[in-house]
């Protein structure tokens, strides 16, 4: 009795065991490679747990739509069978949907190819590496789950639907002022119907902000009505783009002046720019007047007009705000120019980048009679000038007013005739009748900063900026019309207008360091030239027919305005120290 229980249980406990392990259905995969992903060995005692992790493991790669293991009792033990049922190997890869990237494109990222064995991992894989393509260009893509797969009719076929993520509606929050289509023209890409790109939104984003009408531009995008669509939203905070203001003001140029201004440049809340400007002073005690006007947007190319209208007087070789004046023209304080005319400006953009401008101008000059040597009357033309002006632009900044990298280049060129009545008077050196003159200048400039490109188009950084300007001249030009260098907005350090000549060149360095919100810190060089040409030395301002370096140092700030920035610098040059005071970006 006892030895019929002993031969019982030893026949149970070796049918526990397992005494075989089979796999059945594969065609491609070799058997190694799957034996070596089962945990069942032959001799181990059987669990029902061991099929469960078998089964996910070879699942797990991915070479198999389905495993089915099953057990089998057997004299010698437990016979453990995994039926697998592979996938065919691909006869091809169908990828639709795709318009960003062409299907060769979109092949050369993924591992699944025509010949291959599909694999569940594989195609995984395959759509990440497509979800990474379209985000390196800014774009998002989902897969149609309900598509994807091998096909029906015939399994050797995979096919990979793909929804570019597309934009649903895109609404404008914050407006107040400003019309909506103001925002939406400058939106170029992000329209409902274009495909959802990061870097798009960015561009229409910073074209936006560079209307200078808004103090801050942000968006948010939701999940649309379905995952194939986001809803976009830009919200603007406006800011203060109206000035009126009376009062008396001082600047290198003009000395102590009254006027009346009204300036707008969100004019209607069309982002048209109107300004009027009334003088009254200076040293020739004149009236003056100005009116500007801009529409940015004159049909759906983007072509834009501007028009100044004026009547004003030039003074030149200004003194200096706080510091003597090292060199004198006689009786300085009479010798100005009026000028009466206008100026029209078409401009339309080439690209995103690029913009072409032609322009008409057209200035009646006086000179008023400065008490000069019979050597140096060549400086009292009248007359007139009439000019067209063609200019190419390719603009990389991040934000124009206060650009932290990128670049500006222009190509300018000025094709004109000057008309110079006979004033009753010799002059040296001059010409009287009608002439022709072109100039052609080239203007460059750079923006780094040590803090990095800017994660948001209002963050303050540090910036290194550096401007590299040329200009020469061709023909006979009447004195007004040479290039002059000197003061604020060439070279500081120096008096207004202080070299002048047929050629000039100029290279200026900034270091711009923020120091509150609207506040800006300057440390600056200014290296350059002007020379050569018919008019010669006048008093103490002695010129040259060959370039002679000139240098400026110094240190200033910046205030920002609804108007342009107000400048304030104090500059170091060969002839003493001066002060600068003027309106606007010199770069």
């Amino acid at each position: 009795m006892l030895c019929t229980l002993l031969a019982i249980f030893a026949l149970s406990a070796q049918a526990q065991r397992i005494a075989e392990v089979v796999v059945r259905g594969n065609v491609n995969v070799p058997q190694e490679a799957i034996l070596a992903k089962i945990s069942a060995r032959v001799g181990m005692d059987f669990d029902q747990s061991v099929l469960v992790r078998d089964r996910a493991a070879l699942r797990d790669m991915g070479f198999f739509s389905d495993v089915i293991p099953r057990v089998e009792t057997t004299p010698q033990g437990v016979r453990v069978i995994y039926e697998v049922q592979e996938y065919p190997r691909i006869s091809q890869v169908r990828i639709t949907g795709n318009t960003v990237f062409s299907t060769q494109e979109i092949l050369q990222v993924m591992r699944l190819q025509s010949g291959k064995l599909m694999n569940h991992n594989d195609l995984a894989a395959d759509i990440e590496a497509i979800t990474r393509l379209y985000m390196q260009k800014g774009y998002l893509v989902n897969v149609d789950t309900d598509n994807l797969g091998l096909d029906r009719e015939d399994p050797t076929i995979l096919n990979l639907p793909l929804r570019e993520v597309t934009i649903e509606a895109v609404r404008i929050a914050g407006l107040r002022k400003t019309r909506e289509r103001v925002v939406r023209r400058e939106m170029r890409h992000t329209r409902p119907g274009a495909l959802y790109n990061l870097e798009m939104i960015q561009k229409d984003l910073q074209r936006v902000y560079n209307t200078e009408l808004f103090e801050d531009i942000s968006y948010r995008a939701e999940i649309g009505s379905d995952l194939g669509k986001v809803l976009v939203t830009v919200n603007v905070t406006e800011r203060r783009t109206g000035l009126f203001s009376i009062g008396a003001a001082y600047n290198n140029r003009q000395q102590l002046v009254g006027f009346l201004e009204m300036y707008e440049t969100n004019f209607r809340g069309m982002g048209q720019t109107l300004g009027v400007r009334l003088e009254r002073g200076g040293p020739a005690n004149a009236n003056s007047y100005e009116i500007n006007f801009a529409e940015p947007w004159l049909d759906r190319r983007n072509t834009s007009l501007s028009l100044s209208v004026f009547d004003k007087t030039l003074y030149r070789f200004g003194r200096g705000l706080f510091t003597p004046e090292p060199g004198a023209i006689g009786d300085e304080d009479r010798y100005d120019e009026r000028r009466r005319g206008g100026i029209v400006t078409l401009s339309r953009p080439l690209s995103e980048t690029t913009r072409a401008f032609v322009g008409l101008r057209t200035e009646s000059v006086r000179t008023n009679n400065p008490a000069v040597l019979p050597t140096e009357t060549f400086i009292k033309q009248d007359g007139t000038v009439n000019a067209l002006s063609l200019r190419l632009t390719h603009n990389t900044r991040d934000v124009d007013f206060d650009p932290a990298s990128g670049g500006f280049d222009a190509v300018s060129l000025e094709f004109a005739q000057a008309d110079l009545k006979d004033i009753g008077t010799a002059i040296a050196g001059g010409f009287t009748g009608k002439a022709n003159f072109n100039k052609v200048s080239i203007d460059l400039r750079r923006y780094f900063s040590p803090q990095g490109r800017r994660r948001n188009l209002t963050d303050k950084r540090h910036v290194f900026a550096i401007r590299l300007y040329a200009g020469k001249a061709f023909g006979k030009l009447p004195f007004f019309e040479q290039f002059f260098l000197g003061g604020s907005e060439t070279l500081r350090g120096y008096p207004e207008d202080r070299f002048w000549g047929e050629n000039i060149a100029l290279l200026s360095v900034e270091y711009r360091a923020p120091l509150a919100q609207n506040l800006v810190g300057v440390l600056f060089v200014d290296a350059g030239d002007a020379w050569g040409g018919r008019y010669g030395t006048i008093s103490d301002f002695t010129q040259h027919s060959r370039f002679q370096l000139q240098v400026g140092a110094g240190f200033g700030i910046r205030v920002r305005t609804p108007i342009g920035p107000l400048r304030l610098d104090y500059g170091f040059g060969k002839e003493g120290a001066r002060t600068h005071f003027s309106i606007g970006n010199i770069f």
